[in-house]
Formats: C-alpha cells, sequence, structure tokens
C-alpha cells in the first residue's frame, strides 16, 4: 500500500522499518524499547535534527512548513526586547535558523528541483514480512528512482561518503529499495542521496554508493531482519555487552592508572 500520509501518521504505526533495523544492529534492546514497546519516552528536542525536518518539509512538503515552522529573520536576537516580541507572537511554531533560506535556494536552482515539483514527495509504502508489518517512508520519488535528501555536516564529499558507512546509510538504501520493488513489482531504476551542507557558504553534491557498500547493507539486513522477527515473535530484546577492550585504551592513560 502507498499512501501520501502525514509524519506523524506513519510515525505513529507500529511496523519494521530502516530506523529499526540500524538501531537492533547498535542494540536489540533499545529496538524494542524505542520501535515495539509501550514506552512513552520523553522527547528531546535535538537542533539539527529540527533544522534537517524543516528544510525537508520547505522543499518537499510546503504547506506542513507553513504550518509548523518559522524563520528568525537574520540578524535578530531573540535575548533583546524586539527578539523577545517576535517570539512570543510565532510561539505556536518552531523557529529555525535563516540558513535554511540559502540551503532552499541551492536546491530549488539544481537539477533536482524539478523532481521535487513532478515527483512523489513524502509517500509512505507499508508491506508485510512473515506477517509482520513493515514499512518505508521516501522523500522523493521520481521516474522510478529515490532521491534521499540529507542535511549533513561533512565538509567534503569523501567525509560524507565516510559518514554514509558509519550512519548506515547502506541499510536505508537496501530497505527502501526492496519496499519499493515488493510494492511496485520491479526494483527502482537508482537510489540517490542528495547531501546539503549545514553550514554557510552551502555545498550541494549527490551520492550514489558504491558496490561494495551496498553489498555490505544487504548482508546487514539479510543477518539483522530475521533476528528482529524472532524478537518480536518471543519478546525478547537482548540487551547488547559492552565490547570495549583495554587494547583500545591510550597507552599513557592506562600508565597513569598503574594498568601497565
Amino acid at each position: 500500500m502507498k499512501i501520501q500520509d502525514e509524519a506523524n501518521k506513519y510515525h505513529a504505526t507500529r511496523a519494521i522499518n530502516n530506523s529499526m533495523l540500524k538501531q537492533y544492529i547498535d542494540n536489540p534492546f533499545m529496538a524494542g524499547l524505542r520501535y515495539w514497546s509501550d514506552v512513552k519516552l520523553p522527547e528531546v528536542s535535538k537542533e539539527a535534527y529540527k533544522q534537517g525536518d524543516a528544510l525537508h518539509a520547505k522543499v518537499l512538503e510546503p504547506e506542513r512548513f507553513e504550518d509548523e515552522y518559522t524563520i528568525k529573520p537574520e540578524g535578530l536576537s531573540l535575548a533583546t526586547k524586539e527578539g523577545k516580541l517576535w517570539k512570543s507572537e510565532n510561539s505556536h511554531k518552531s523557529i529555525v535558523d535563516p540558513i535554511l533560506l540559502e540551503q532552499e535556494a541551492v536546491l530549488m536552482f539544481s537539477p533536482f528541483a524539478k523532481w521535487f515539483k513532478e515527483g512523489e514527495n513524502e509517500i509512505s509504502i507499508y508491506g508485510e514480512h512473515e506477517g509482520i508489518k513493515t514499512k518505508a517512508r521516501f522523500d522523493c520519488i521520481y521516474n522510478d528512482t529515490i532521491l534521499d535528501l540529507k542535511t549533513t555536516s561533512a565538509r567534503s564529499e569523501q567525509e560524507f561518503l565516510e559518514h554514509c558507512i558509519s550512519f548506515k546509510y547502506d541499510v536505508q538504501q537496501v530497505w527502501y529499495s526492496r519496499m519499493f520493488q515488493e510494492h511496485f513489482g520491479y526494483k527502482p531504476k537508482a537510489f540517490i542521496f542528495l547531501a546539503v551542507t549545514k553550514t554557510s557558504p552551502v555545498n550541494i553534491f549527490y551520492q550514489i554508493l558504491p558496490s561494495e557498500l551496498v553489498a555490505r547493507g544487504k548482508n546487514l539486513v539479510d543477518s539483522t531482519l530475521p533476528l528482529i522477527i524472532s524478537s518480536i515473535n518471543e519478546n525478547s530484546w537482548p540487551l547488547r555487552e559492552s565490547k570495549a577492550s583495554l587494547e583500545a585504551v591510550k597507552p599513557w592513560i592506562l600508565e597513569a592508572e598503574g594498568v601497565l
């Protein structure tokens, strides 16, 4: 089932998704707690997440942006009388940094602007695996190609690729591609990560993951999914044991503590 629904509805639907897969790889217990329990963890506001979500909304869901966000005027200090008044007048919305305007301008001048305007944005696809619900939410699908918009702190294209490895974007690509194929009956033509830097001057580039990294993602999904299914069926979410080693501790620290 493919629908253009609200993000809140998507997140409220209990189903295996990319985030749960990556969390399970790192710590099965936290995956069960965050994604498969009735425990309501306190929401902690993260500025980086807010800025990234605001950019997604500005480019992909303009109406949601108008409802949820407002951009702080350039040079306005919220500590001043004028700033406090402006903040109180916009208290019903989340305030984001004006860097978003530069990011939007760069994106909308890029070749991908046509994709945002003519493609299907913020599309949820729901499925099932061994009787358990699955889901994925796509930023943009254009001409059977998946485009995922990322804001990044990477200072170079090489550093962004390293982020793709550490943040397991390969797992996301494999999961989304499978959900796409299960729904449409054929593979996506391509999967593209479109990266936009978080600081000015804004830089933009796209990344197609190397085949070796995609192979890693396939192995991770194939090995992790059965474990998640088992944890769900048995309601067993193992707590990960630390793999920290003294060999990785700096020698002078060990010497200072009398360990060596």
